[in-house]
């Protein structure tokens, strides 16, 4: 057995959250502990899922006095923030924390894009490196921020004051230390997959994180779930998957699988696979339920595009079906399967699973179109090339959510393909409605001796 860590989604399970950066740019920090700063920030931007109707962003940035640096509606995409993050100089002269935690109250406000109003969670992250100015007006600050139902969390870096950073976070379980700005860059991580569990506005409750060396950062990581981690009913798992065919090479009058031997004989198990995924480790004895639909445009004879849960069925779909014209993996192309789960409930995964012979679009506008899909809600994009793809490394820059071996090209001809999709669900499944990042996934084994010949059928 091997441990696999799972690949974090950037707060894909967090539908709705604000957060502020409230930034220390004093003159006691250098311009290389700035940038240590500044890549904290960015680490949490983008592993978040960016955008106004999801994870938005704002930041404070003080010294002697505080200034806006951005609000929460200045930005709404993630290239933008960190474009904005990267460019930004520190201040100079002192410290003055409490006025910039006052300050931040603005941007908690309904015009500058904060939706506390509509229940979603809000966050304030303050960093630090040394002692404020106006300590005696702290406390006060800070209470205030909470009581609005603001969750704070307060890193303090090297010179930092762990008494104040404990009064900003209200409780002695908000607050981080680190000896060096260097172990930031460890810290980030920890913060990072611990902030993308909040899924409610929490008061001032909470745990302490003390920590006096970098290396024991590693070992704190998941205490902070107990307190901000509400995980979606692990009672079940409902998984939805929508497969789509690009073929370009076929042409009007070719049976379905004209020109795609391997695709006719490999489709039957895939399809077998795909609706009989494996259990949850969160839900002992309880199997993931999937169902699939066939979102075929280009034939003569509409194919129908129902979820089903039997693989016979999905397969007689394809039954002596005709094309009509040949299909394009463009961006019409995505946004057309994604249609296909405008109708299915919200508490539903949602999988698009692309058998493609290369990629028909500019590569920049379909990577666009399938973070657009990723924002909307779709949980994964898994392709497999087929026979005479061109250019099928291609395929793995619209890919996401994969999980397992998310580097590996699939290829119709695989032995394993179908073994390698269920891992892919497996793991999807996991991260989805479980909240688990790791899970244990034991070995291949040898392959099996070559059965005996089928019967030769005429089924298509």
């Amino acid at each position: 057995m091997y441990m696999e860590l799972l690949p974090f989604q950037g707060c894909k399970r967090i539908e709705h959250l604000d957060v502020v950066f409230v930034i220390d740019g004093s003159g006691s920090i250098s311009d290389s502990e700035y940038q240590t700063m500044k890549d904290f920030m960015i680490t949490l931007v983008n592993k978040s899922d960016v955008g106004p109707d999801r994870v938005q962003f704002g930041a404070v940035k003080y010294s002697t006095t505080p200034e806006t640096f951005f609000h929460l509606n200045k930005f709404s995409t993630k290239s933008e923030i960190v474009e904005a993050i990267q460019a930004d100089k520190s201040i100079g002269l002192d410290t003055y924390t409490a006025a910039a935690l006052s300050h931040s109250e603005t941007l908690f406000t309904e015009r500058h894009g904060s939706r506390i109003k509509k229940g979603v969670p809000q966050v304030l992250i303050a960093i630090t490196d040394g002692e404020s100015h106006d300590k005696d007006k702290l406390k006060d600050a800070a209470k205030r921020l909470r009581d609005k139902g603001i969750l704070i969390y307060a890193v303090g870096i090297q010179r930092a004051n762990r008494e104040e950073l404990l009064m900003m976070a209200g409780a002695e379980d908000k607050w981080f230390y680190v000896d060096k700005f260097e172990g930031l860059k460890n810290l980030s991580m920890n913060v990072t997959d611990d902030i993308c569990q909040v899924s409610q506005p929490i008061g001032a409750s909470g745990r302490k994180y003390t920590v006096d060396d970098f290396s024991d950062l590693k070992t704190i990581k998941k205490r902070l779930a107990d307190d901000i981690c509400n995980l979606p009913d692990k009672a079940s798992c409902l998984v939805d998957i929508v497969v789509g065919f690009d073929i370009t090479s076929q042409t009007e009058g070719n049976y379905f699988f004209h020109g795609q031997p391997k695709l006719r004989e490999n489709l039957p198990n895939i399809l077998k696979t795909l609706t009989s995924l494996s259990g949850m480790s969160c839900n002992l004895g309880s199997k993931v339920q999937s169902s699939v639909a066939l979102q075929v445009k280009n034939t003569v004879r509409p194919v129908s595009s129902k979820f089903e849960i039997n693989p016979e069925i999905i397969l007689n779909n394809l039954k002596n079906v005709v094309i009509a014209n040949p299909s394009f993996l463009n961006v019409a192309f995505l946004q057309s399967l994604w249609k296909a789960f405008q109708k299915r409930s919200d508490n539903r995964r949602k999988v698009l699973l692309i058998f493609s012979d290369g990629v028909d679009d500019n590569i920049e506008a379909l990577e666009e179109k399938s973070e657009d899909l990723r924002k909307k809600g779709l949980d994964a994009l898994i392709t497999v090339a087929l026979e005479r793809a061109s250019n099928s490394e291609k395929l793995q820059y619209i890919e996401f959510g994969k999980g397992y071996k998310h580097r590996t090209i699939l290829d119709i001809g695989m032995t394993d393909t179908a073994s390698q999709l269920s891992k892919y669900l497996a793991n999807i499944a996991e991260r989805t409605c479980c909240c688990v990042s790791c899970k244990c996934v034991g070995e291949e084994g040898d392959s099996g001796s070559r059965g005996k010949q089928g019967i030769k059928a005429s089924f298509f």
